[in-house]
């Protein structure tokens, strides 16, 4: 059964309406307990119903995954309906994410800022997914852009603005993040997009657009337009040099040992012309000031106040996050103490406090608990509901 079918069921449970009533009424922050089954049912109804963007947070990346995969199941797999990602990369690592990951992540980003009055987005993700940083969300804004057919546009101009956003040249176009350039005849795969496209032009302007097969390079449908978004989380080209020489102002390398500090100032002096460095994730803190909670809370003009946090298992979140917060200071203290870290480096991570800010921005809030009975969603029974005014 599906939430289509059940949707006049929903309409008849007294919790249920009740709840809906508060999170639409004067009511700032809900507490809810149901039962574990009805937990993805509960947030699909809320989807279908809240005319507003909607974050939940889920304590570990395998609860994250498997209420996305509830989800998926009662509203179907529609392009509102999104996971981010944690990577599993610890803090201080000199070690890079895969490319699926932050790929997947950069989607969901670009998601959010997409969507429109017939398309609502939920967005589910672990903790630690948040409290990874990721590219912010002005950066993401400034990269982003869609080419039209007709437009003119510098060719040697545009190319080097993909080259900033992350984008790699090669032969040939076969997966998200990469570009190809034969003469007139331009492939790009954007990373947000299902099918990569085929740019001719003619001179300086775009003569025609076509999706194509990054298998068999074979070309398909003709499109008006393609939106080309960030290809990378960590984006030294695109990153005010002001910033970095502030944050690199404040790391002190006197711990470290002789080879450390001679490559931390080497990488670092790259990294502030512009340049990419291998395993660049090491620095993702100079580069990443924002989260995910931020695509939810910024530009008020178009995200409006009225965003919705939906923390599941609230109890079990904030113990996960200062499990997180305190494997990160213990890796920090170990690093350092060995003279392999400075001091004064940038986390790649938020802060569990900095997290909770972010929360207090939200228009809405509803902890949503889990009891341990189970029972049908549709009984009546099981559910407590509260709230108050903020």
């Amino acid at each position: 059964m599906t939430l289509g079918v059940l949707r006049d069921l929903m309409d008849e449970v007294p919790e249920y309406c009740r709840l809906r009533e508060k999170l639409t009424g004067a009511a700032r922050t809900l507490t809810v307990e149901t039962p574990a089954r009805a937990a993805a049912f509960t947030l699909g109804a809320l989807r279908r119903d809240m005319d507003a963007p909607i974050l939940v947070v889920a304590p570990r990346p395998e609860d994250a995954r498997r209420l996305h995969e509830q989800l998926v199941a009662w509203c179907g797999d529609d392009t509102g309906l999104l996971h981010f990602a944690e990577s599993e990369i610890l803090p201080f690592e000199r070690l890079d994410s895969d490319m699926e990951t932050v790929h997947q992540r950069l989607r969901v980003l670009s998601g959010i800022d997409e969507r429109d009055g017939d398309r609502k987005v939920m967005v589910v993700a672990s903790v630690g997914a948040l409290m990874q940083r990721t590219i912010g969300r002005d950066a993401a804004e400034a990269g982003s852009h869609t080419l039209r057919r007709g437009e003119e546009v510098e060719l040697g101009e545009l190319l080097d603005l993909w080259r900033r956003l992350g984008y790699r040249f090669e032969s040939a176009v076969y997966a998200p993040g990469v570009v190809s350039r034969r003469g007139g005849i331009i492939d790009v795969f954007p990373v947000a997009a299902e099918m990569p496209v085929r740019i001719e032009l003619w001179g300086n302007e775009v003569d025609s657009i076509r999706q194509f097969d990054p298998a068999t390079q074979r070309s398909g449908e003709v499109v008006e337009s393609v939106r080309v978004t960030p290809a990378h989380e960590i984006l030294p080209a695109m990153t005010p040099y002001g910033e970095l020489e502030r944050l690199a102002a404040r790391v002190d390398v006197g711990n470290c040992t002789p080879s450390v500090q001679s490559r931390i100032r080497e990488e670092l002096e790259l990294l502030m012309e512009g340049q990419e460095v291998e395993e660049q994730g090491f620095y993702a803190g100079f580069f990443n000031s924002g989260g995910l909670a931020d695509y939810f809370t910024e530009g008020a003009a178009r995200a409006g106040s009225n965003a919705v946090l939906v923390a599941y298992k609230p109890d079990e979140i904030a113990d996960a996050a200062w499990e997180i917060q305190e494997r990160e200071n213990q890796l920090r203290e170990t690093k350092e103490g060995r003279g392999e870290l400075p001091h004064n480096f940038p986390s790649s991570h938020l802060s569990w406090s900095e997290v909770e800010v972010q929360f207090e921005r939200f228009g809405k809030r509803l902890d949503l608990t889990v009891g341990s009975e189970v029972v049908s969603p549709l009984d009546g029974t099981g559910a407590d509901i509260d709230g108050q005014d903020e």
